[in-house]
């Protein structure tokens, strides 16, 4: 099994730089919760980047699409 700490890890964030390159993101992003978001996504979609239970939604949808889905009709 890949070990994500086991290479360098550029911002600090607890994701190696090649498990990082793995995954798509991006290498000197701060994720200080090391959700495998950084703290800018995290801030732009409206979520804690101290809480790695607080992660943005995964759907390939962007936020506001996924917010008007889920509103009660009018």
């Amino acid at each position: 099994p890949y070990d994500p700490s086991e290479t360098i890890d550029s911002d600090g964030d607890g994701l190696g730089d090649n498990f990082e390159v793995e995954i798509g993101t991006d290498l000197n992003a701060s994720d200080t919760d090391s959700d495998g978001f950084s703290d800018s996504e995290e801030l732009e979609e409206g979520t804690n980047p101290l809480d790695a239970g607080d992660s943005p939604i995964v759907s390939g949808l962007p936020s506001w699409m996924l917010l008007e889905a889920i509103r009660p009709n009018r």
